[in-house]
């Protein structure tokens, strides 16, 4: 914090200050799990976590559950009024989709279970779901809990291309996700394979 009020006060705009991808110094802090530096930015600095944007329109929220930085993520909804529900990028991914995307499965669970985003609800532009994302990643942990704990059904829940959670990571090779999955589909681990022969004829 000592460093960056060093910056503001030798006329540095933390607004307009960015690195190559457009992510200013709110982003960036968020990013690596910074909250106190976030709190610092937004509250004596003047930054607007619901106005900065990348240039991929990643907001500061975004950035923190990329990260995985469920403190972060906190601080920005509860203080902050960061909409987990609306804020999304250019590629319609929300906060929720993109903890999923990278296995944070602690900033998912909150997101859920304290934020009121809706896993069965919210997708991005192709229609991908929390479990969508999370399966093609290879992200069991967040497959398991988005399944087990969050209602999620893999059966069903299909994206714009009509891919499934289990042919997403049939496609990237996910092997555990798919011996997972294939699990919650039929119920009997050990036919697995035969859930696995049956997706493939839907490519």
């Amino acid at each position: 914090i000592v460093s960056v009020k060093q910056l503001v006060e030798d006329g540095c705009n933390l607004n307009t200050t960015c690195d190559s991808n457009g992510t200013t110094a709110l982003g960036l802090a968020a990013l690596n799990g910074h909250t106190e530096l976030v709190k610092w930015l937004v509250e004596d600095a003047g930054c607007d976590p619901n106005t900065q944007r990348n240039n991929y329109s990643n907001t500061a929220l975004l950035l923190a559950a990329w990260g995985g930085h469920t403190d972060t993520v906190k601080w920005l909804v509860e203080s902050a009024g960061c909409d987990p529900k609306t804020q999304h990028n250019m590629y319609g991914s929300t906060a929720l989709l993109t903890a999923a995307w990278n296995g944070h499965t602690s900033t998912v669970k909150w997101l859920v279970e304290n934020a009121e985003c809706d896993p069965k609800a919210q997708c991005d532009l192709d229609g991908n779901t929390a479990l969508l994302c999370a399966a093609v990643c290879g992200r069991t942990e967040t497959v398991r809990w988005l399944v087990e704990s969050a209602g999620c059904d893999p059966k069903t829940q299909r994206n714009k291309h009509g891919k499934t959670a289990i042919m997403l990571a049939i496609s990237k090779k996910m092997v555990d996700v798919v011996q997972f999955l294939a699990k919650c589909s039929d119920g009997k681990e050990e036919n697995w394979l035969h859930i696995l022969a049956m997706e493939l004829k839907h490519f």
